[in-house]
């Protein structure tokens, strides 16, 4: 029932985004995601709300590296995706903004999904690295 419940959402944007006249592959192509220090802003497990003022911040950095707690990569846009290089457990991120992304991902029979936002991305215009 989920892979055909997010089939359904999918089809709905992709409908949307025609009836408006904009091809999906435009947006996610141009679409960029800023470095900065990303807060979680809303966490739902598997429909119910939780809480996510303790988590720790999620930080973009404008040379490709990221953080996020003790875990440390290297951060890439593909296909409209945030992919971080070693997170294992979350997935690609779909970009929702070029401030906002959200990872949506299955643990323990539970479906979360994290939406992060940019605390700081408004005060400057650095965005890295390219989309590809």
């Amino acid at each position: 029932m989920l892979k055909t419940r997010k089939s359904y959402h999918a089809q709905m944007l992709i409908a949307a985004l025609l009836t408006i006249g904009v091809a999906p592959d435009t947006i996610t192509q141009a679409q960029g995601l800023a470095a900065g220090t990303y807060r979680c802003s809303s966490y739902n497990v598997s429909g119910g709300s939780g809480s996510c003022r303790t988590m720790p911040q999620l930080v973009l950095k404008p040379d490709g590296t990221y953080q996020h707690s003790s875990t440390h990569g290297r951060w890439d846009i593909q296909g409209g995706k945030l992919v971080l290089s070693a997170s294992k457990l979350w997935g690609p991120g779909t970009i929702l903004g070029k401030d906002t992304v959200r990872f949506e991902y299955d643990f323990r029979d539970l479906h979360h999904t994290v939406t992060w936002i940019c605390a700081e991305c408004g005060q400057t215009d650095s965005t890295a690295p390219v989309p590809r």
